[in-house]
């Protein structure tokens, strides 16, 4: 049977009631977000039914996933990328794929609220296994906005993997980086929906109005163009260059050949 996945919010005994849902309403967003990019499915893979309410020193929520369909059910992966996800953000400022935009704003609004109801954590229980637990704090919140906050705009191209293309928004879809290794959000005109379908997990070239961060990572992009990207030309070894060209230097030395050369 699947374990629950458990959230306190931070770690005042009293709270406003309002922080206290608008908490649980960003915590379910990363839920089901995760949920919906691991399973390829606008409504995920599972149902989260309240199993836990408790108030020790602070308010926890815990969470049981009920699978839609067993065939899909990801809801090991979604508890297990949603903390690692919130503990990357924390620690090095940095998320993987399946961890949206969407997602990555809901917790720059969970972080947001820190200063004043203390720290929120993630967790899932023991269970045999060692113990999974993310926090959610100020520096989660400096993060978030390093990694969100536009500071440049500039016409450019990015080159990456179309890995997906968003559930729960319009016209957008995002690419991996294939230089800062980030995603990139792209926003594309209706018609170019054709074209962003076929691009589908294939490597592109994406051409715009780009915003980006601090570092000079991109963080969004207006879509003029989408190129899939030429094929990796092969290189030849260097072996298999040695003898082409027959006595290119006319019996010297490399050294005096190119000596020589300079002279001239």
């Amino acid at each position: 049977m699947s374990q629950p996945i458990f959230f306190r919010v931070g770690t005042e005994r009293q709270i406003d009631l309002s922080t206290f849902v608008d908490s649980v309403r960003d915590f379910l967003y990363i839920l089901k977000d995760v949920d919906a990019t691991l399973s390829e499915k606008s409504h995920g893979s599972v149902k989260w039914m309240v199993e836990v309410l408790e108030k020790p020193d602070a308010a926890v929520v815990g969470v049981l996933p009920i699978p839609r369909k067993p065939l899909f059910d990801r809801s090991s992966a979604v508890k297990s990328q949603v903390i690692e996800n919130t503990s990357l953000l924390s620690t090095k400022g940095e998320r993987n794929k399946f961890f949206s935009d969407g997602a990555l704003s809901h917790v720059g609004k969970l972080a947001n609220r820190t200063p004043k109801i203390g720290p929120m954590a993630i967790w899932t229980p023991q269970n045999g296994r060692p113990k999974q637990e993310s926090e959610i704090s100020q520096a989660t919140l400096r993060n978030v906005e390093e990694l969100t906050g536009p500071k440049y705009s500039g016409f450019g191209s990015v080159t990456g993997s179309l890995d997906a293309i968003s559930v729960h928004r319009g016209a957008e879809f995002r690419i991996w980086d294939k230089e800062s290794g980030k995603p990139v959000r792209c926003f594309f005109k209706p018609d170019f929906e054709g074209k962003v379908k076929d691009s589908l997990r294939k490597v592109v070239v994406v051409t715009g109005e780009m915003l980006m961060n601090s570092a000079g990572n991109p963080l969004s992009i207006k879509v003029d163009d989408l190129e899939e990207a030429p094929p990796r030309a092969d290189l030849v070894p260097i072996q298999s260059l040695s003898g082409i060209i027959k006595d290119f230097t006319g019996g010297v030395s490399l050294k005096k050949y190119l000596e020589e050369s300079a002279d001239e």
